[in-house]
């Protein structure tokens, strides 16, 4: 079954967020390409709006860490 241009949206988003959070360059380059194939199925507009959205959600895993790693000393 082929995911819904919804869905497409999501895993766009998701691979966008791995490309910079995966913990080897190998993955972080695995995700990248997914997300580039991903992402030529999307129109411009909606690219750019879940490209924000994965912006927003990797400052938020930052933040998340440095907060654990300050909290822990």
């Amino acid at each position: 079954m082929k995911p819904t241009y919804e869905k497409n949206c999501e895993f766009y988003t998701k691979a966008l967020v791995l490309a910079v959070t995966a913990p080897t360059e190998e993955y972080s380059k695995e995700c990248a390409e997914m997300a580039e194939s991903i992402g030529s199925n999307l129109s411009e507009k909606d690219r750019k709006k879940y490209k924000i959205a994965a912006e927003l959600a990797i400052e938020i895993i930052k933040t998340k860490q440095f907060l654990k790693n300050h909290h822990e000393n």
